[in-house]
């Protein structure tokens, strides 16, 4: 990474494009409709959601557990905080677990992002359960025209667990921000969806995106937009989702601040190589993608970190190294390093617990999220890695 290239590549596009730190959008809603899977304990064979979730669904404070097929979607009600979003999804998992343990099921949740379904399974499903969500889905970069299900899922055992973002809000520049389809959903495309290529490694995303999650896919709702491209990957851990919120909410930002701040980013990279980085889960090419688009983020962070606004020069101190993440500027300057020895590590290697398991027992939503992750865990092991001499990453994992 040449600090000196991007930095000035950063103060060009700050001047020319007006770019400024970016506020928390306080009043943007967040929800989404997560989906699970079901498992046998001992063989680990999948099962119908049917099979645990009756059809009026299970109902916790903040949210309620629903059928979505083959698989249960959590249902979560919207709400303007990150941690509050991820208290209700715990009490949903709680309520569950409840559920599991007094009915003496030999189930227990599979956040697998894509499975196979058995034969045997697949024949004793009830009809319903093996057709996919009814209501069109649409793509910005094929001018908003409805996706096409190629796929006769009365035949087609695969299933996929999506991780929809749902963003909203009351009358105002925000909504007008989330009905702007062309413009915002390829900005998500380039900061969330490529962004989470880097972490969602999951060979078989790639086939999950034959059939829906491509590059630019949507859905436009009553109350704003819904992002359709992630999988359910971010409910691997607390963190991840307060991350990939955090993210979204950025993005709305940019766009609500009009043309000249979409365009200096979207002119960074060439969206066919967002999108097949997407729909082909091509980590290399989300990599390359990413570092295209590291001095706009820097522009951005640039007043926070290392620019003093009135002298003009770069501020090199102690104190401004590694800040973490803030609820308005995601990638602090100097913070796109560790962020990248995040992504290189893998989130395999942060969150090794069970995730039912980290749902059950996690802390309350505003004392773990991925600031507080960022600074009390990322950042300080990266200095140390740093420190050791940065040993390759698979030598690092071994100590």
């Amino acid at each position: 990474m040449n600090r000196e290239a991007i930095k000035r590549q950063a103060v060009e596009l700050k001047h020319s494009a007006g770019l400024s730190p970016l506020a928390r959008l306080w009043y943007l809603e967040l929800g989404g409709d997560p989906e699970i899977f079901f498992k046998t304990k001992k063989r680990g064979a999948s099962r119908g959601a049917e099979r645990v979730i009756a059809a009026n669904g299970l109902s916790a404070i903040g949210g309620k557990i629903t059928l979505d097929g083959f698989q249960a979607e959590f249902n979560m009600e919207h709400d303007t905080c990150r941690a509050r979003l991820g208290n209700s999804i715990q009490r949903m998992f709680q309520k569950l677990d409840k559920q599991l343990r007094e009915a003496g099921s030999e189930l227990v949740p599979d956040f697998s992002p894509v499975i196979e379904v058995s034969k045997r399974e697949f024949k004793v499903l009830g009809e319903e359960v093996r057709q996919f969500g009814c209501k069109p889905s649409f793509n910005a970069h094929d001018d908003c025209n409805v996706n096409e299900i190629t796929v006769d899922p009365a035949v087609y055992r695969v299933r996929a667990a999506g991780g929809h973002i749902h963003l909203g809000a009351g009358p105002g520049a925000t909504k007008d921000a989330l009905r702007n389809y062309k413009r915002i959903v390829p900005v998500l495309d380039v900061l969330l969806g490529n962004t989470c290529v880097m972490l969602d490694r999951d060979p078989m995303i790639a086939e999950r995106r034959k059939v829906y999650g491509k590059a630019g896919d949507f859905r436009k709702p009553e109350h704003g937009l819904e992002y359709r491209t992630l999988s359910n990957f971010w409910l691997r851990s607390y963190q991840l989702m307060s991350f990939v919120y955090n993210l979204a909410r950025y993005c709305v930002a940019i766009v609500k601040q009009g043309d000249k701040r979409i365009n200096a980013l979207l002119d960074l990279v060439d969206m066919k190589d967002i999108e097949r980085a997407i729909n082909e889960n091509d980590f290399d090419l989300a990599k390359e993608n990413f570092m295209k688009i590291v001095p706009f983020l820097t522009a951005i962070s640039l007043r926070e970190n290392y620019y003093d606004e009135p002298s003009g020069e770069y501020v090199m101190s102690e104190r401004y190294q590694f800040l973490a993440p803030t609820e308005g500027t995601p990638f602090p300057d100097r913070f796109i390093e560790v962020f990248m020895f995040f992504v290189d590590m893998g989130i395999d290697y942060w969150f090794e617990d069970d995730s039912f398991t980290h749902w059950l027992n996690k802390a309350e939503g505003h004392i773990c999220g991925w600031e507080h992750f960022s600074s009390n865990i990322l950042i300080p092991e990266f200095k140390e890695w740093v420190l050791a001499g940065s040993p390759s990453k698979e030598e690092w994992k071994k100590r």
